[in-house]
């Protein structure tokens, strides 16, 4: 016998409601934050949020006991912001608790921020920019501005990217001498440091800085002083990381090391102060740093050092003369095809000769490249 198929499924799709068409249920809502599930911290006004915004970490901020560096509360009548704010909050105490051994090498607490590219260390205090007193918090926000500003800079006249660098760079600064040489014999395993500061350059990208006010030139203020040997010497430590982590100053790549510090130390004020393991005397000469009327001479001159003479020292050999001489030749390099200036770097800090680098990109060869040089400094003003 043949089974009769029962009806009981369809009777009872019939008599029971059908969910096909209903919508989803409405996800958790909360007036009170608008669905953040967080509010603004009320201890930070408008003006340290906005200074907040170039960095990562701020040990400042991350000390306050509401959000603790997040700027932000939770929102106490929703759980929708509970995850995220309470990662965020991990993430910025995990960051303090990685900081807290440098606060105690030191026996001393001080501004730490970090940005996407700089780790800065801040115990110099107030400073006065443009007439403008500003806290050590301020002046360490100010300089991770200015620190970024550099890398994005150096980035645009080499063509290199972000993933051509392969550290966090330190940049420490102190006001205390004692300070920083303890920070130069831990950091950088040089104990007896210079007025200018120390550096560990390569894969590991460090500078650490005191500058004494009685060093200063008597037209000079400190402030100016201190961004400019910041800038030289970071610049150091960015062309040491970039590519390969080799420092191309002790691969016969003096001129592109020391040039290209001075090019960007030569953009901020029109004056090179600054100079690497060897002192040098830019007040009695030179003009105090302000070269482009003395290259402009020495351009002419017959017995100065020709181009193929100096693109062969390592920094440590450079004269004050030479310095000046590196600066335009960067300069005018730049100028013509940042591009071209990047791949010169590369080959020099490769190992290669940078001659095969000069014709490829500027169609130079190093005597014709004195030709050009010299037709571009003629357009120096003083």
């Amino acid at each position: 016998m043949t089974p009769i198929p029962s009806v009981a499924p369809l009777i009872l799709s019939l008599l029971l409601p059908s969910h096909q068409d209903e919508s989803p249920p409405a996800h958790d809502t909360c007036g009170a934050c608008d669905d953040r599930g967080w509010f603004a911290c009320n201890r930070h006004d408008e003006t340290e949020v906005e200074l907040e915004a170039n960095t990562r970490f701020c040990s400042y901020v991350a000390g306050c006991p509401d959000c603790r560096g997040t700027l932000e509360v939770d929102c106490s009548d929703c759980a929708l912001g509970d995850r995220r704010v309470a990662d965020a909050r991990a993430e910025q105490d995990r960051w303090m608790e990685g900081m807290q051994e440098h606060w105690d090498r030191f026996h001393h607490d001080f501004p730490i921020g970090q940005s996407d590219h700089f780790l800065l260390f801040w115990s110099g205090d107030k400073i006065t920019v443009k007439r403008e007193r500003l806290s050590d918090h301020e002046a360490m926000h100010l300089y991770v501005e200015r620190l970024e500003d550099l890398f994005e800079r150096f980035k645009a006249v080499t063509a290199a990217e972000d993933d051509d660098f392969s550290t966090l760079f330190h940049v420490m600064v102190w006001k205390r001498f004692a300070h920083n040489r303890l920070a130069s014999e831990h950091y950088t395993n040089q104990p007896n440091p210079n007025v200018t500061g120390t550096k560990r350059m390569g894969a590991v990208g460090i500078y650490t800085v005191h500058i004494d006010p009685s060093y200063v030139d008597p037209d000079e203020s400190a402030s100016a002083d201190l961004y400019r040997a910041i800038v030289h010497n970071v610049t150091h430590l960015l062309l040491a990381n970039v590519w390969d982590a080799r420092w191309p100053g002790q691969l016969k790549g003096g001129w592109i090391d020391a040039g290209l510090a001075h090019y960007f130390e030569h953009v901020l004020h029109r004056r090179c102060t600054n100079f690497c393991y060897r002192e040098q005397d830019t007040v009695a000469t030179f003009k105090g740093g302000r070269w482009r009327a003395p290259v402009k001479k020495l351009a002419n001159k017959r017995n100065r050092p020709s181009f193929v003479e100096t693109a062969t020292k390592k920094t440590t050999e450079l004269t004050l003369e030479e310095h000046a001489l590196v600066w335009s030749y960067c300069e005018f390099l730049i100028a013509t095809d940042p591009k071209g200036f990047g791949e010169i770097c590369k080959a020099i800090k490769r190992g290669e000769s940078y001659r095969d680098a000069l014709k490829e990109h500027f169609d130079l060869t190093p005597l014709t490249f004195e030709d050009a040089w010299k037709r571009h400094v003629k357009t120096f003003k003083d």
